[in-house]
């Protein structure tokens, strides 16, 4: 287990654990965050995960109801986090990172009815803000 901070305050305890679902290297559970044990030293997974930490300390027990029955707030959510983890590239990689993480949201795992290309575009939006300081937040990309 590690401790990392959000907001320089909020301490969240890591678990490196291989018991998370087949499919899923990462999962927040608000204050604290599960990564499957091959990712320990997945920077940019860990920065996802966090990202939905913050999020959930935004809006407490509320992002975690929005997230489960609301489509555009799940897709919100995952647009912030897979920018922030896309941010840690740059150049080609960053590229193939949007490229892979629209799959992945436009995937049925997330279950958002939204094609790869309208998450890619999201994402670069997000990702641009994102580099230039005009967001941190959850923004209206949908």
């Amino acid at each position: 287990m590690k401790i990392k901070f959000i907001y320089k305050i909020i301490p969240i305890p890591i678990f490196y654990t291989n018991k998370l679902p087949q499919c899923v290297a990462g999962a927040s559970y608000g204050p604290w965050i599960k990564i499957r044990e091959y990712y320990e030293d997945d920077k940019p997974l860990l920065k996802h995960e966090l990202t939905h930490s913050k999020q959930w300390y935004r809006l407490f027990i509320l992002h975690g109801l929005l997230y489960r029955i609301s489509k555009k707030w799940r897709f919100k959510s995952e647009v912030e986090a897979y920018a922030v983890q896309a941010s840690c590239y740059s150049g080609e990689e960053l590229l193939d990172k949007i490229e892979l993480y629209s799959e992945f949201i436009s995937s049925e795992r997330y279950n958002l009815g939204v094609t790869t290309q309208h998450a890619y575009c999201c994402l670069i939006n997000y990702i641009n803000n994102y580099l230039n300081g005009d967001i941190g937040v959850i923004e209206d990309y949908s």
